[in-house]
C-alpha cells in the first residue's frame, strides 16, 4: 500500500471520528427545548364567584412559586371544568374575568360569560371548560410566583349569577401548570 494512500485512510478514519463525536455531541448535549422542570397544582375543592365580586381575588389553591436557572423560558396553562349559573330575574350580561399573573402582573386574560336581551323567566346552567395558555419570553435566574385571579365585570343583585371551579356536584379538578424549557 502507497503512503499517500494509508495518509487519505487515516486521514478520512480521523476526520470520521471527530465529525461523529460532534454529531454525537450536538444530538446529546445540546439541550435547546428539554422540559428543565415541571411545576403542577391538582385541586378540587370547590370555588364560587358571585356577580357581585368586582374586585380581582385569587381563586383558592392556585399559586405556584418556581426557580427558574436562567436561558429559559416559561410555559403556564390553567385549565378546569366550570358551572355557570344564571338565576331567573337575570336582565343583561353575565361576564367573568380569569387572569394569568406572573410576579402580580397580568399577563394574559380570559371571559367567560352571557348575555340576554331580556329577563330570564327560567335558571339557565352552562357547564363547559376552560383554557387560559402562555408562554413567556426568555427570563434571567430567579423565583416566579404565577397566580391565577378572577372578577365579576358586571355587578348583579349577588344572586343573579354564578361562576364555580369544582362543583361538589361533579367530581372533576382545576390545574395549573408551569414548566421550564431550555432555550
Amino acid at each position: 500500500m502507497s503512503k499517500g494512500l494509508a495518509a487519505g485512510i487515516l486521514i478520512a478514519i480521523v476526520f470520521g471520528g471527530l465529525l461523529g463525536f460532534g454529531l454525537t455531541y450536538f444530538f446529546l448535549m445540546n439541550n435547546s427545548g428539554k422540559i428543565l422542570q415541571t411545576e403542577q397544582l391538582e385541586v378540587r375543592t370547590q370555588a364560587i364567584l358571585v356577580d357581585s365580586d368586582t374586585t380581582p381575588q385569587m381563586i383558592p389553591d392556585m399559586t405556584i412559586s418556581i426557580n427558574t436557572s436562567g436561558s429559559s423560558y416559561l410555559i403556564l396553562r390553567f385549565t378546569t371544568m366550570y358551572i355557570h349559573t344564571i338565576y331567573s330575574g337575570h336582565d343583561g350580561a353575565s361576564i367573568y374575568n380569569i387572569n394569568l399573573t406572573l410576579n402580580g402582573e397580568t399577563i394574559i386574560k380570559g371571559y367567560i360569560g352571557y348575555n340576554t336581551s331580556s329577563i330570564l323567566s327560567n335558571t339557565i346552567e352552562f357547564f363547559s371548560s376552560f383554557t387560559l395558555e402562555y408562554t413567556t419570553d426568555v427570563l434571567p435566574a430567579g423565583t416566579y410566583t404565577i397566580t391565577v385571579t378572577w372578577e365579576s365585570l358586571i355587578s348583579g343583585k349577588y344572586t343573579d349569577s354564578q361562576l364555580i371551579f369544582c362543583s361538589s356536584f361533579f367530581n372533576y379538578s382545576r390545574y395549573l401548570i408551569v414548566q421550564e424549557i431550555h432555550i
